[in-house]
């Protein structure tokens, strides 16, 4: 499984301060744009443009960003902005217009009962099903489009608005800017990519310690953590253990697959009147070697090599360039988290009856020999990182951090 979110920039761990001001506009005629949001990918940082389509982020560390805009019946606004002080912090923003909803039903139309069918589908790969998604509530599922290409074997959704998400249990509300979803059924792939944006909840003091101590929790489990740690070179520190893993298709089994379908034949139980599989010529093959086709059968399609020895922060960073650092690795890395036990709700999920074990999770750079990753835990191209096991289970919205968190030293 494969979680997605475009998150682009680092913020610089330093005091200094800029303010970005611009301007939203039409891009067919320059008139104003109201009400559009603007806010800093993946962080807290947010305004909407006032009726002359100007807006003020004001406060913002300086550092590298990815600037959004999006107003409803726009295409999403999407840049990297260096807010150094090297260029001006002033914005000149031209929203192209989209289609008409008309026009793209004639193109490809939509299911009718979209929500009734595939909305719960929707939220266990959007939301999650961890603790913190059973108090995360998706406020406007109205907005939400599906198309089932039944054919090909997957499904599609788009939203016409930015997704509401009210995350009650780490107090944040998020309002999402959905790029695309899909559920490979065949492949069993999820990919989603979008811009979030995070909004404080209100709250007592009461509330904001619970939120404090959730939020600090969910990092503990997050690939953000992760990317953080590798990046300041504190792996083994942070209780991280990684290694070299190879998946490899089970060749005997298929082997003994094809075997079986000649070796045994369906006849008709009369007294059970069912047909049951027997062996074609029982003289050929002894007991002994149905005892090894059982066993073989009874493996998994994959045969899974952990290396035994761990990988250094020094093999996987190999290179750096203005703060960042370009993550390469070969086969698929196998991570564990020593210091933390999986939920059960990650063991119920995947039916596994067994005693909770240290979080493990993988990773596979897909379509891209490398990434870079940033300090504070970002890394791209989003898309070329695959995620599987504890990650593709915990680190979906509802455990999602802005990336202008940090955890507190103290309790």
């Amino acid at each position: 499984m494969v979680l997605l979110a475009a998150a682009i920039g680092w913020l610089a761990p330093v005091y200094a301060q800029q303010r970005l001001v611009g301007k939203v506009v039409r891009a067919e005629n320059d008139e104003p744009i109201a009400g559009a949001s603007v806010f800093i990918n993946n962080t807290t940082y947010g305004t909407s443009s006032a009726n002359n389509g100007d807006f003020e982020l004001p406060a913002i560390a300086t550092g590298t960003y990815e600037i959004i805009v999006s107003a409803v019946g726009y295409h999403t606004y999407a840049m990297p902005i260096d807010l150094s002080g090297r260029q001006p912090a002033f914005l000149h923003i031209k929203l192209e217009a989209k289609q008409t909803m008309l026009e793209e039903v004639e193109v490809v139309a939509f299911e009718a009962n979209g929500w009734k069918q595939w909305g719960r589908l929707f939220l266990e790969v959007f939301i999650g099903t961890s603790p913190n998604a059973d108090k995360t509530l998706l406020l406007n599922p109205e907005v939400l489009r599906f198309r089932h290409y039944r054919d090909e074997g997957y499904l599609e959704a788009i939203a016409t608005a930015p997704l509401v998400i009210k995350n009650r249990s780490l107090g944040y509300t998020v309002e999402y800017v959905l790029e695309n979803f899909r559920v490979d059924f065949r492949n069993r792939i999820n990919q989603y990519a979008g811009y979030p944006h995070f909004i404080e909840m209100a709250g007592g003091a009461r509330s904001r310690r619970v939120y404090a101590k959730r939020r600090k929790a969910t990092y503990q489990t997050s690939l953000m953590h992760f990317m953080r740690s590798l990046y300041q070179g504190s792996l083994s520190e942070d209780g991280f253990e990684v290694r070299r893993m190879q998946r490899k298709p089970n060749e005997e089994k298929r082997r003994v697959r094809t075997l079986q379908r000649t070796i045994y034949k369906s006849v008709w139980d009369t007294t059970r009147r069912m047909h049951i599989s027997v062996l074609a010529d029982p003289v050929v093959y002894t007991e002994d070697s149905l005892a090894y086709f059982r066993e073989i059968m009874a493996q998994d399609d994959e045969l899974v090599t952990v290396f035994p020895q761990l990988l250094t922060v020094d093999s996987l960073l190999v290179d750096s360039l203005d703060g960042r650092k370009k993550m390469v690795f070969e086969d698929y890395l196998h991570v564990q988290n020593t210091r933390l036990k999986e939920e059960p709700g990650y063991l119920r999920h995947f039916n596994e009856v067994r005693k909770p074990g240290p979080q493990t999770s993988m990773l596979l750079l897909y379509d891209n020999p490398y990434i870079w990753i940033e300090r504070n835990g970002s890394y791209f191209p989003p898309q070329s990182l695959y995620t599987g096991w504890y990650w593709a289970w915990c680190d979906k919205i509802a455990d999602l951090l802005p990336l202008d968190y940090n955890p507190p030293t103290v309790d």
